[in-house]
């Protein structure tokens, strides 16, 4: 359900933009943290089954081990709300914004390479891609899915949504996918992340949270002392 976000047409209901897989992550020794971007509910959870086989060989139960995707949200009342404001904030978005993040990845000043070249013919700095895998992920995602965009869209959509998948809809929309999720054992919860701050986390505790506790899928409360307590409790 995670489409390319580099194409222009949105599906219906909610809107799941992106799909980039990052593979940083904080290691095992520091919490058993991974965070990542969701590339689909089967392959996701092939992937959250390998982690956790992975985990085991190094001697360690797989509950030490927590798959994190990040996903961004953007809700309101209605869809119709939702999709537009969605637009909105996609209209404020500017190539030349993510071509400041894609000249981070790359490690390389972009400013003299045309808009029009293919993101994969694009060399990178002498010193080779900064970050873990981020570049190899981004134009690995996009060779998969097809066709490779230009410099141009995909910094235009880094600017959009920093490569993460989107979800666009009523709170019921929203709940449904990340349940959906959740529940295909693809991961054991989520980063929420937000275009626009803090209004955007503000609409999501106050309209996803509570359909998720609803449904019984998030707690009301806290019961560990840490936040590593906390992240494989049941309440």
């Amino acid at each position: 359900m995670f489409d390319n976000a580099a194409q222009p047409a949105r599906p219906s209901g909610v809107d799941a933009s992106g799909g980039i897989r990052a593979r940083a992550c904080v290691r095992l020794a520091l919490g058993g943290l991974r965070f990542h971007a969701p590339a689909g509910a089967v392959e996701d959870a092939i992937l959250l089954s390998a982690i956790e086989d992975q985990v085991a060989s190094a001697g360690r139960s797989s509950d030490d081990c927590v798959i994190l995707p990040a996903i961004e949200v953007i809700v309101a009342d209605s869809e119709t709300e939702a999709k537009e404001h969605a637009d909105y904030l996609d209209s404020l978005a500017t190539a030349e914004m993510g071509l400041t993040i894609l000249a981070a990845i790359m490690n390389r000043d972009l400013s003299g390479v045309p808009l029009d070249t293919p993101l994969d013919q694009v060399d990178v700095g002498p010193k080779g891609p900064s970050g873990i895998g981020a570049y190899e992920n981004l134009v690995g995602k996009f060779a998969k899915s097809g066709p490779m965009p230009s410099l141009e869209e995909a910094a235009l959509l880094g600017a959009r949504t920093w490569w993460s998948p989107r979800l666009v809809g009523s709170a019921k929309q929203v709940a449904d996918h990340l349940q959906e999720l959740f529940e295909t054992k693809c991961c054991d919860g989520f980063v929420i992340t937000q275009a626009l701050s803090p209004g955007g986390i503000a609409k999501f505790v106050d309209l996803v949270v509570p359909e998720l506790q609803a449904r019984g899928i998030y707690r009301k409360e806290y019961t560990g002392k840490t936040f590593r307590e906390n992240l494989r409790s049941g309440n």
